[in-house]
């Protein structure tokens, strides 16, 4: 399971974390529309059954239970589910339902046995390469017969070099956004600076990219077929997460960067290819598999 260290901070920065991660309306749509018609697209089932694992405050498996699917959520944090529960109750959703699982040594589903449709957004890279491969293992068992997983995580390219000088510009530009908003602290909202104060950074102890092989090389063990390998935010994401930080004059200042970063990060996709980052940077990916 995750270690203490990440157990803590998650129930304990669940609050700011949420806050960084819904974004703004225009800034959801802008780096996330794509992606989340993607997942849509792929896993939607009338009537269907989807298990999201990590489900943090519920608000991707939400929208699959607006859709008309049966739709359950575990997470290791109680904190996380408590949010996930009140915005669940909020929006009247009563075909969600949340769990609270150790991911790598509990069973992993809640109300079925088996789901037509398995989510992993952005959790696997919070556990130990055994550990994550364990919970991909049980997926796939869980996973009906035609069902389809799709995972999002951020992924490491690799130690290519080829087209990595075209990432450096904008590596530096991003690092330099970065040192603005870190040093200027009259610009970020007060509990987001409370919560620094107590050890928060945006980055949870054990998160990290983690190679693709690792993923797809369980997933294929388990007899499920790769569908496609697709990259979708390198620097956008981080931008844009960082931009809510910012007290609202401040974020309507800096709005421009984001778009800036997503142009850049799709042009990059285009022409460096995104297994060209480099070894020390992620890339935020998909993955999409069928039993």
């Amino acid at each position: 399971m995750a270690s203490a260290a990440e157990l803590e901070w998650w129930d304990k920065y669940a609050d700011v974390m949420a806050e960084q991660w819904f974004l703004t309306p225009d800034l959801n749509k802008l780096i996330r529309t794509e992606y989340e018609e993607d997942y849509k697209a792929y896993l939607r089932k009338d009537g269907g059954r989807l298990l999201e694992i990590g489900c943090g405050t519920g608000w991707i498996g939400m929208n699959f239970s607006a859709l008309g699917m049966q739709v359950d959520g575990t997470d290791f944090s109680e904190e996380q589910l408590a949010i996930a529960r009140r915005l669940a109750a909020e929006k009247g959703l009563d075909t969600i339902e949340f769990f609270q699982r150790d991911l790598v040594n509990d069973e992993l589903n809640g109300r079925f046995e088996k789901y037509d449709a398995v989510l992993i957004n952005a959790v696997l890279h919070h556990l130990s390469r055994e550990e994550y491969q364990t919970v991909l293992r049980n997926c796939a068992r869980i996973l009906d017969d035609g069902g389809r997983i799709y995972i999002y995580e951020p992924i490491n390219p690799g130690d290519s070099s080829a087209g990595r000088a075209l990432v450096y510009p904008v590596e530096f530009m991003f690092r330099a956004f970065l040192y603005v908003i870190n040093r200027g602290k009259f610009l970020q909202k007060q509990h987001f600076l409370d919560a620094a104060a107590t050890g928060y950074t945006g980055t949870s102890p054990d998160e990290g990219p983690i190679p693709i092989e690792t993923i797809t090389g369980p997933l294929r063990e388990e007899g499920l077929t790769i569908a496609e390998e697709r990259p979708y935010h390198g620097h956008n994401l981080g931008c844009s997460m960082n931009l809510m930080r910012l007290k609202p004059r401040y974020l309507k200042l800096f709005y421009p960067m984001a778009y800036v970063f997503n142009l850049t990060d799709r042009l990059l996709f285009k022409t460096a290819g995104w297994r060209n980052y480099g070894n020390n940077r992620s890339v935020m990916c998909a993955i999409k598999a069928v039993k």
